[in-house]
């Protein structure tokens, strides 16, 4: 799966340490038939899909454009390759312990190439239930996954990630989510990553 060789190949040359109401289901799917719309940790990182790939952005939109649609802070900018990393601090629970994901855009000749989202949760209840949210989200969107070698699960797409655009079949893009037990590591990394064309 090339694309999460790819982003650990961007991470470790530049040192980078590192989804309102969802609208990305059928319009007859509500809260109560959906109840990972109930999650609002998933709710509010995976935001306002509209039929799109993540957060209202799609493959191949411009860096202007990523920067015009992100509201989170804005934490870094790498120039080669082009990397915008934003941070989302979640609201501190009763735990009183610091939660936050890490959402980066990795950009090729000025057009959107990878998103990679990291959740950094303390609470052992929070990460379980939100890993379901999302693996349950993205099974009804793209069907049931695949686990490669590397322990990802898979999902494949078609296009630039827009539901509401006709599919081409000749462009395609991979999701994986990976669950992580390490210490001082995100919980879980997913990833969007179009597949290159072999020439």
């Amino acid at each position: 799966m090339g694309f999460k060789l790819k982003i650990k190949t961007y991470f470790l040359i530049f040192g980078i340490a590192l989804f309102s109401s969802c609208n990305f289901f059928s319009k007859e799917k509500d809260k109560k038939d959906f109840p990972e719309l109930n999650n609002p940790l998933f709710v509010s990182i995976f935001g306002n899909f509209e039929n799109r790939l993540f957060r209202g952005v799609n493959f191949g939109d411009q860096i202007k454009e990523i920067k015009e649609k992100e509201d989170k802070l804005l934490i870094l900018v790498n120039e080669e390759p082009f990397i915008l990393q934003y941070e989302f601090d979640f609201p501190i629970d009763s735990l009183k312990k610091f939660e936050y994901c890490n959402i980066n855009y990795l950009f090729d000749e000025n057009k959107l190439d990878i998103v990679s989202v990291e959740y950094f949760l303390k609470d052992s209840l929070k990460i379980e239930d939100t890993y379901k949210s999302i693996v349950s989200a993205l099974n009804y969107r793209y069907g049931e996954s695949s686990e490669d070698d590397f322990g990802y699960l898979v999902w494949e797409g078609f296009g630039n990630g827009s539901l509401t655009t006709n599919e081409d079949k000749k462009e395609k893009y991979e999701i994986g989510i990976k669950r992580n037990y390490k210490i001082d590591e995100p919980n879980y990394t997913i990833e969007f990553s179009k597949i290159k064309e072999e020439k």
